[in-house]
Formats: C-alpha cells, structure tokens, sequence
C-alpha cells in the first residue's frame, strides 16, 4: 500500500510482510530509505534512519523483552555512538562498532557498579575507572574484561586502600 512510480515503491508505504512483519514509511526506488517504523511479529519495532532497506543512522529499536537501544546504525548493526538499556536495569551508553562496545563508554550494572572507559569486542579493555555503589574506586587496566595491570583502590574519600598489579584478574601482591 502506498505511492508507486516505474512499478516500484516510491514516496510513502506500508509494507506486510508474509512472516507477519510491517514497515511502515519511505522508500526510494523500492527499497526502503529515509525514515520508517518497522515492527517485527515477535514484538521487536525499530524506529528511524533506512538506507537501501537496511538500519542506517539514527533510530532507536525497543525489544519485545524491554530492552532499548537508541543511538547510531550502520548496515543493520549497532555502530557509532548508542545507548542500550537492559530491562534488568544494567545500561551502556558509549561507542559501538559492529553490534559490541566499542571504544570509550560506560557501563552501569544493576547493583551500582559503573565502569568507565575503553572497551573492545564488548568487554572492559584498557584504562578505566570502576566505580562501587559506596564511591569506592578502582583506577588501572584491564584486558579482556578483566582487571589486569598496576592500578589504585581508593574509599568514597579519596583515601588509598591499596595499590598493586592484576594479571587477568588474579591480584599479583
């Protein structure tokens, strides 16, 4: 249903798909491009930027579970700058290259605990700062998702705990 030109989608649309999808929103020359809502059957909608009928630029896809990321896309995937929010309260907000944490960014859980800074393929990598619901804070390195490096433990005051070296997440003194 919508505007056609040369037998080919063109101008605004809606689409059903025979697996029980929607796409609702523009297309240029049958492809769907400019913005749009798409709502898959298992609950999932996805709200934003197409290019060549795929996700690209800025939209925001809400889970059928509850969860929502809102931030860049690129061929379909998470890329660029983003947020996601989990429905069990944990969230990210930071860079995303190909679906995964990539880059500076920080990561809140659901028991307070904030990590900030670098992350690759989805995992704490780098130097960071993690950060306990009470201000106590670790400042060093990790790899792999796991503390890894000389680092500094300090009270919600500032004051030292203790200093030190993790080899992947084993403390080494």
């Amino acid at each position: 249903v919508g505007d056609w030109k040369d037998d080919m989608q063109h101008g605004k649309g809606i689409y059903f798909f025979h697996t029980g999808d929607r796409y609702e929103g523009s297309y240029v020359q049958g492809e769907r491009t400019g913005e749009g809502i798409y709502y898959h059957a298992s609950g999932n909608k996805y709200v934003g930027s197409f290019k060549d009928g795929k996700q690209e630029g800025h939209g925001t896809f809400t889970w059928a579970s509850g969860a929502v990321y809102e931030g860049n896309w690129k061929d379909n995937q998470r890329d660029g700058y983003g947020t996601y929010k989990w429905n069990v309260g944990v969230s990210y907000e930071g860079e995303w290259k190909d679906n995964k944490f990539n880059g500076q960014g920080t990561l809140i859980q659901t028991d307070g605990t904030k990590y900030k800074g670098g992350f690759v393929n989805g995992m704490e990598e780098g130097s960071g700062i993690q950060e306990d619901k009470n201000g106590n804070r670790y400042e060093g390195f990790f790899k792999q998702g796991k503390k890894h490096g000389p680092f500094v433990e300090t009270d919600k005051n500032g004051k030292v705990i203790r200093k030190g070296t993790y080899k992947m997440g084993r403390l080494e003194n």
